[in-house]
């Protein structure tokens, strides 16, 4: 929920465009991937195992939603 407030504080908007610097396994990703326009955000790790793993559950929870 402190990922929503967060974007809620900073007034990011749903058409904003959010990159995500070392996402990980897209703890923050979630919420902003829901809460955003589709293709509005993109995350970005070195780890390829934690990328496969956010783009599953992305794909899983928000099978509409576009993301990169």
């Amino acid at each position: 929920q402190w990922h929503m407030d967060d974007l809620e504080y900073l007034k990011v908007r749903k058409d904003s465009k959010i990159l995500d610097v070392g996402c990980g396994a897209m703890r923050f990703g979630l919420s902003a991937v829901n809460y955003l326009n589709a293709g509005n955000y993109c995350g970005i790790d070195p780890h390829d195992k934690y990328l496969n793993f956010g783009a599953y559950l992305i794909k899983k929870y928000f099978p509409d939603k576009e993301f990169s």
